[in-house]
């Protein structure tokens, strides 16, 4: 099975895996309560004075573009601002960084991958690439010191689930991680920062479901997070500044959210979502796969979506600075 084409196949297995009665393992290792979220530009709040950007490679090999549209929840934008296609050979997940810096993880499809591009805001060619010993970047965090991580299956020096590691600056990798985790129809997903700055990271297979590992970024330890994640898919993963955890089910139409230290979810959002972003005052935007729904603080419900013609067949969503 192509790998890149593994989020749309999956929504067969998830369901089948409820109507047989499966649920994802845990193993015991304690939760690191998240506090903070890092998932999104450091200096947003509600308002206009951002962006949204969307992935999106249209179901054809080497086509990619993002989308950069205006971020209001007030408002239905009826076109994006601008288009992206430089560098975004098969977009998945991205990351801005505290500095507006987009990195955008492209996956490979018959060719070798074209690496994480990373862009200044406002720019349409990359700047940066990072490539070198990559093999199928599927997701990318940033840390606040600029430390690059990619989640990626099929690694070239790793089993199953791995994080390679681009120490601030580099452009080669520095270190691997194996989550020690793999199984049939392994599929890499988003990450985020919890207060202690551990990373945490989603992965999920057909037999053992969806999963969150813990990996402390200083001794680059690996733990599973205690969380009840019955009948939650993934693949979207993002902490707000009050510490709530929001974990999406695409294919079971719903998004946790666990309070800070919380094991269960203490509340649910709807509808599902494949990958998600939050700004520091917890307002949410959720990747449909053919649009966005935008939450405000405390919603069960969008308070605004948009679905746009100019968009197709995307995972990824990250929020940036106003351009």
């Amino acid at each position: 099975m192509p790998q890149d084409s593994l989020r749309l196949c999956l929504t067969v297995v998830a369901l089948s895996g409820i109507l047989a009665g499966c649920s994802s393992g845990t193993t015991t290792s304690a939760m690191n309560p998240p506090s903070r979220n890092v998932s999104s530009f450091a200096g947003l709040n509600t308002g206009t004075n951002k962006v949204v950007y969307l992935s999106s490679f249209n179901g054809q090999p080497g086509v990619g573009q993002v989308f950069v549209y205006s971020a209001d929840l007030n408002a239905h934008p009826s076109a994006p601002k601008r288009v992206i296609s430089q560098g975004t050979v098969r977009p998945y997940g991205m990351w801005v960084d505290s500095a507006g810096t987009l990195y955008v993880a492209n996956i490979p499809q018959g060719d070798p991958t074209t690496g994480i591009t990373e862009f200044h805001p406002g720019q349409g060619t990359p700047f940066k690439t990072l490539k070198l010993g990559l093999w199928y970047p599927t997701e990318v965090a940033v840390g606040a010191d600029g430390t690059v991580y990619v989640n990626e299956s099929l690694a070239n020096n790793c089993t199953g689930d791995c994080v390679a590691i681009f120490a601030p600056g580099s452009s080669t990798i520095t270190r691997t991680v194996p989550m020690n985790f793999t199984g049939y129809a392994l599929q890499a997903d988003q990450m985020a920062f919890d207060r202690a700055g551990n990373l945490l990271v989603g992965a999920a297979t057909f037999q053992s479901g969806y999963h969150i590992f813990k990996m402390n970024v200083k001794t680059f330890k690996v733990t599973e997070l205690t969380v009840d994640l019955t009948n939650i898919q993934g693949p979207g993963l993002a902490i707000d500044h009050s510490g709530n955890m929001y974990v999406s089910s695409a294919y079971t139409g719903q998004i946790a959210v666990f309070a800070q230290g919380a094991e269960s979810p203490t509340r649910w959002m709807t509808p599902g979502a494949q990958d998600l972003t939050v700004t520091p005052d917890g307002t949410l935007y959720a990747m449909t796969g053919g649009g966005v729904d935008e939450y405000r603080p405390g919603s069960s419900s969008p308070d605004n979506s948009f679905n746009e013609p100019y968009y197709n067949e995307g995972f990824g969503i990250a929020i940036g600075p106003a351009q």
